[in-house]
């Protein structure tokens, strides 16, 4: 493992001496099957943008991630199988370099917008592990609508923790809705960090379509009765 942590710096080092560092907007959705999004075979659900992405981009053809959701994260955050954490899968340990750690390295502005669920204490927080901005959700799930609102009582009943940087967020307003708070948030560490004149790092981590399913009534709409034929059919 230290190896490997090794050879991760020595590539951000080396990373840093480019001559132009390409800024970097990192995004991961949750628990979306691969074939939900048009550039991958979808025919119901409309991704315009991502097909716009995929198109002038790169798309993989082969791929691969863990079972859950936060072992995902753990391994993309430090290139490592999750379960070298030591202790269990939602903390990463003092030892492992995180991507926001690598950047800062390489002389990146680092920005985190979305769901963390890699520790939700300090100092396991994004804001603690390289991140010089932080927002959103710190552990693995919560009300789309309302973080504040408590599990449902078969999920322990409690209360996510929910921040930006070192600070808990625990009130919301009225039209809150964690996907767009995740977006609007991103666009502004990248208006922020764009006008420093420092390459940057932004990892937009969204919940969504992570449990609990949270979707706004115009959407729900949308869709409604598209999938009545069957996952089998489609």
């Amino acid at each position: 493992m230290k190896l490997i942590n090794l050879f991760m710096v020595f590539c951000m080092a080396t990373f840093a001496q480019a001559a132009n560092k390409p800024n970097i907007v990192l995004i991961m959705v949750d628990d979306m099957g691969w074939s939900d999004i048009g550039p991958y075979g979808a025919e119901i659900i409309q991704t315009p943008h991502l097909n716009r992405l995929a198109s002038e981009g790169l798309r993989f053809r082969q791929f691969y991630n863990n079972a859950k959701c936060t072992t995902t994260r753990a391994s993309l955050l430090t290139g490592l199988y999750p379960r070298n954490g030591g202790r269990g899968i939602e903390l990463l340990n003092d030892g492992m370099v995180t991507l926001g750690e690598g950047m800062k390295l390489a002389g990146y502005k680092t920005g985190i917008s979305g769901k963390w669920h890699n520790g939700s204490r300090a100092p396991h927080r994004p804001y603690d592990r390289g991140f010089d901005q932080s927002y959103g959700l710190w552990d693995g799930a919560c009300n789309f609508f309302d973080p504040a609102q408590p599990d449902p009582k078969f999920k322990g009943g409690r209360v996510r923790f929910y921040g930006e940087n070192d600070k808990r967020i625990t009130k919301f307003p009225d039209n809150f809705y964690t996907t767009d708070a995740f977006t609007d948030e991103a666009v502004k560490m990248i208006k922020d960090f764009a006008s420093s004149g420092d390459p940057f790092l932004v990892y937009i981590p969204y919940t969504a379509p992570h449990y609990p399913i949270h979707a706004k009534p115009k959407d729900i709409a949308k869709y409604k009765g598209k999938f009545s034929m069957g996952w089998d059919e489609l």
